[in-house]
């Protein structure tokens, strides 16, 4: 029947695999997992990435198998589709990261609203962040490079060749890292600012003691923080411009460092 439809079992069964991992990885990714997006349209467009796939993607050797030998290979796709998937998202952690830095100065910590991607309370902030990070992908083009790693990743870490290298922590770690280098940078105008504004308001409070201080500081403070915001937007763009490109090459690392196994 496969034949019939211009397939083999080996082709099916590698489109099968393809659409696991593609399918995993675009469910998780913060541009795909929204929940505007209709969770049809992810897996359609997971399958129709494999169907693109299995044409130029090498059958591997080891297909066609049993349908019992497919079941644990496909459970190995997904994971692999999810690790690379929830790497991809390690930027948006440090623009989190950045809006609660400044969120938590500006006093609106408490001020949360729920994450429709993950489902989970994070400051508005944060939120408004990752947004604008998101519409700069897509006005950069820059969304094309998660589809263009969802293909290579079939060529840097094929089917079945999931491993792990013990550089791979070393590199997680260094990813890690960057979350809260890249979130103070982002963060560094607003913060500079706020914190000078605690100290003029400190060295007032001394010099006229029936000043309430606590009354002026966290209108002040929300003021000049999003006056502040809405100047350095550009440099936003700019630092986010650059730190994406770094995350590229960093995001190829640890894709060759999962399809490595270390030396006995």
């Amino acid at each position: 029947m496969l034949e019939l439809l211009g397939f083999t079992l080996g082709q099916f069964e590698e489109f099968i695999l393809i659409a696991m991992r593609t399918t995993s990885m675009i469910s998780v990714m913060v541009i795909f997992s929204n929940s505007s997006m209709a969770p049809k349209l992810r897996i359609f467009l997971g399958f129709a990435l494999a169907l693109m796939c299995v044409s130029v993607i090498p059958q591997p050797d080891l297909l066609p198998v049993t349908f019992m030998m497919l079941i644990p290979l496909a459970i190995k796709e997904v994971l692999t589709g999810l690790a690379l998937g929830y790497i991809g998202n390690i930027l948006f952690e440090a623009l989190k990261f950045s809006g609660f830095l400044s969120a938590r100065l500006m006093g609106l910590s408490m001020m949360t609203i729920v994450d429709p991607s993950s489902q989970e309370q994070n400051n508005v902030l944060s939120q408004l962040l990752v947004f604008f990070a998101i519409f700069l992908l897509f006005v950069s083009d820059g969304h094309l490079f998660f589809f263009k790693a969802i293909i290579d990743s079939f060529y840097v870490l094929p089917l079945f060749k999931l491993g792990f290298h013990n550089n791979i922590v070393l590199e997680m770690t260094k990813l890690v890292q960057n979350i809260f280098i890249i979130g103070i940078k982002i963060s560094a105008p607003i913060l500079v600012i706020l914190y000078m504004i605690r100290i003029v308001l400190g060295i007032m409070a001394k010099l006229n003691p029936d000043m309430n201080v606590f009354f002026v500081s966290l209108p002040l403070s929300i003021l000049v923080g999003l006056y502040v915001m809405t100047l350095t937007w550009p440099y936003f763009a700019y630092i986010f411009g650059k730190v994406f490109q770094t995350f590229q090459s960093d995001y190829y690392t640890i894709m060759k460092l999962l399809a490595l196994l270390s030396p006995l």
